[in-house]
C-alpha cells in the first residue's frame, strides 16, 4: 500500500494518506498525486497476559462500525487507475460502496484539471461517492476538502440492497470489491441492471478470490437474460484506450492482485 505517515484524524480516528502513486519530489510538476484517507489500526492490549503478566499489543480493527470500509483494497486501486487512464473525462461518475473513496477522489482530481466540465449535465457534482457506512463517507469528505475537490465530489449514503432508492445521477457507475456478503452481491446485481436500464454504464472490479463475486455475476446474468441481454464474464484489464469501452455499457474487470500497480 502506498502510504505516507500523517498525524491527521477524522472524527477522532487516526488516519493516514493513501496515494494512487507516491509523490515524486524530483518531478517538475507541482501537482501532487491524488490520495484518500485510510483509518489507522488501533494498537490495544490483548485480553490475555503472557507468562510475565504483560499484555501484548495487537492491532484491533474495531475502531469504526466497519473497519473494512476504511481501507483501500487492490480492486479499488485498480478501479482508480482505470478511471484515471481510460474513462471519458466528460462522464459524471458514481461510486457504490466507496469506502475511503480512492476511485472517486481520482475521478474528481482528473476532472479538476480543466480538461472537462466540473459539473454533470443536471448541474450536480461530477463525482458522487456512496456508501452505507457513514464514517467511510467522512473519510472521503475530509480528503476531498484537503485537496480542494469538494466542489466536484459529493458523498451520499446509499444501501446497495435497497432497490427502492433512486439511483444517483451519473453516466458511469463503479464498484470495487463490494460483495461482502451474498445479500450485497445480489443487491449490487440489481443496482447494475437499474443503471443499464437508464442507459448508463457500469464498471465492476473484483479479485478472483472473492467468494461472493460469482453470486453477483450469476444473479446479474439471470437479470440480463430476463431482459433480453447477453450474459457477461469477467475480463482481464488489458485494453488501454477509452475508445475500447465507449460502446460497452457493462464491464466486469477481473483484478489480479499481483499485477496491481502501487507506484
Amino acid at each position: 500500500m502506498v502510504v505516507l505517515s500523517s498525524s491527521s484524524s477524522v472524527s477522532g480516528v487516526g488516519v493516514h494518506r493513501t496515494y494512487l502513486r507516491l509523490p515524486n519530489p524530483a518531478s517538475a510538476s507541482s501537482i501532487s498525486p491524488p490520495f484518500c484517507f485510510s483509518a489507522d489500526a488501533f494498537i490495544l492490549p490483548t485480553n490475555s497476559p503472557d507468562d510475565e503478566g504483560r499484555h501484548a499489543e495487537t492491532p484491533l480493527a474495531a475502531a469504526t462500525p466497519n473497519f473494512l470500509a476504511t481501507q483501500v483494497w487492490p480492486s479499488a486501486r485498480a478501479a482508480a487507475t482505470v478511471i484515471e487512464q481510460r474513462s471519458d473525462p466528460s462522464w459524471s461518475i458514481c461510486e457504490f460502496g466507496c469506502g475511503p473513496g480512492l476511485p472517486s477522489i481520482v475521478a474528481a482530481a482528473t476532472r479538476a484539471t480543466g480538461t472537462c466540465s466540473t459539473g454533470s449535465a443536471d448541474g450536480g457534482a461530477s463525482v458522487i461517492a456512496t456508501d452505507y457506512d457513514d464514517f467511510a463517507l467522512r473519510l472521503v469528505d475530509a480528503a476531498a476538502r484537503e485537496q480542494g475537490l469538494e466542489s466536484i465530489l459529493s458523498t451520499q449514503v446509499f444501501d446497495l440492497t435497497c432497490t427502492e432508492t433512486e439511483l444517483p445521477k451519473a453516466d458511469l457507475f463503479v464498484m470495487s470489491d463490494v460483495f461482502e456478503c451474498s445479500e450485497v452481491a445480489v443487491g449490487a446485481a440489481k443496482q447494475t441492471l437499474r443503471a443499464l436500464d437508464l442507459g448508463k454504464r457500469a464498471w465492476i472490479f473484483a479479485q478472483s478470490d472473492r467468494a461472493q463475486r460469482e453470486i453477483y455475476r450469476a444473479h446479474l446474468n439471470d437479470l440480463l437474460q430476463e431482459s433480453g441481454r447477453i450474459a457477461v464474464e469477467w475480463t482481464e484489464m488489458a485494453r488501454q484506450r477509452v475508445e475500447d469501452y465507449a460502446d460497452e455499457p457493462l464491464m466486469l474487470f477481473d483484478v489480479d492482485e499481483t499485477k496491481v500497480e502501487y507506484c
